[in-house]
């Protein structure tokens, strides 16, 4: 049976998420490095990062370590649904697994991106990633979505 057209664009996005989500977690590492190291900083060496959020220290610290572990598992969702695509990319039967996966990712983008506007760390690169994986997220679920009417699930 040939593959549909979702089924190509999935495995396309598929790979998309699996690069992505890699140098995702590779960042979430160096991003809960980076809180640990505000967290234990001599608060004079912070002041500038402290006096734009209006949050102390300790709370900027724990808040990016926070969100360092949010994209943790959002790369690793991200990795597992990747491959999961590609399996259900070959075989329409195989699509749940990556939609409700992509649910899930779908949410934790948001979230990670509702926690960086919040916390403050909300910059033109960390805007660019999080919109990013958002879309990719929503277009995961969507091609999924389409797989999955089109087997009759």
């Amino acid at each position: 049976m040939q593959p549909s057209k979702s089924q190509k664009i999935l495995r396309i996005i598929s790979i998309i998420s699996i690069v992505t989500a890699v140098i995702g977690i590779i960042l979430a590492g160096l991003m809960i490095f980076g809180g640990a190291l505000v967290t234990t900083a001599d608060p004079e060496s912070v002041t500038e990062i402290t006096a734009e959020t209006d949050l102390t220290q300790a709370e900027v610290g724990v808040g990016v370590v926070f969100l360092g572990i949010l994209l943790l598992v959002d790369g690793i969702v991200s990795v597992i649904m990747g491959w999961l695509g590609l399996r259900a990319a070959k075989d329409n039967q195989k699509v749940k697994p990556v939609w409700m996966l992509a649910v899930v990712s779908l949410v934790l983008d948001i979230l990670a991106l509702v926690i960086s506007f919040i916390n403050g760390t909300f910059s033109s690169q960390n805007a660019m990633s999080s919109i990013v994986a958002v879309a990719v997220s929503f277009l995961m679920f969507k091609l999924a979505d389409n797989i999955k009417k089109e087997a009759g699930l």
